[in-house]
């Protein structure tokens, strides 16, 4: 654990030292004497070593064209919470940007965000993926063609979307990091 950060454990996250083969369960999770354990440095840095490798933009993602091409940019228009809703309903009614373009932060925020989106329509497209799987193997035509276009609306457009945007998200992560690198250097 870092130091200067404090961490109260709940009773999940206890492990044991030693238990004796007598004990409950509800023994083992509020006995105070047990410690707590955290996955292993090794394990944490492998981890986010493969979801860096799988988030971060490929070659092909690096200029936003190919996107657009596959109408990206117009999709993420007319979602639920894509621009139109964005500039319609909620700056309106809250007066609010969701992201600051001139932060870092904000942006490094949105960066995770997208992350997160990304991953939840990568579980739905699995998840559909197998249902697919099990209507072709019953060879239900029109019910595999039904789910494969709800699997490109619901999954497929929405990761691409979510790609799209951390793209341009680092793009401006980028160019401001070089502006404050510029204004520093002109402020010495």
């Amino acid at each position: 654990m870092e130091p200067g950060i404090s961490f109260e454990p709940s009773p999940e996250t206890i492990r044991p030292k030693e238990v004796s083969s007598g004990s409950t369960v509800e023994q083992r999770s509020t006995d105070p004497t047990l410690e707590t354990e955290s996955p292993p440095a090794w394990f944490r840095d492998t981890v986010a070593k493969i979801a860096d490798a799988w988030f971060d933009p490929k070659s092909f993602e690096e200029h936003t064209g190919l996107y657009e091409k596959l109408g990206v940019k117009t999709f993420k228009k007319y979602m639920p919470t894509g621009d139109l809703f964005y500039l319609s309903a909620w700056k309106k009614l809250t007066g609010l940007d969701a992201v600051q373009l001139n932060s870092p932060l904000s942006l490094k925020n949105m960066e995770v965000f997208t992350r997160v989106f990304e991953t939840i329509h990568l579980v739905g497209f699995a998840v559909m993926s197998a249902e697919m799987g099990v209507f072709v193997s019953h060879q239900e035509v029109k019910s595999t063609v039904l789910a494969s276009a709800l699997n490109m609306l619901i999954n497929v457009y929405p990761i691409m979307v979510q790609r799209y945007n951390r793209v341009r998200l680092y793009r401006t992560i980028n160019q401001l990091n070089l502006r404050n690198i510029k204004q520093n250097e002109h402020s010495k």
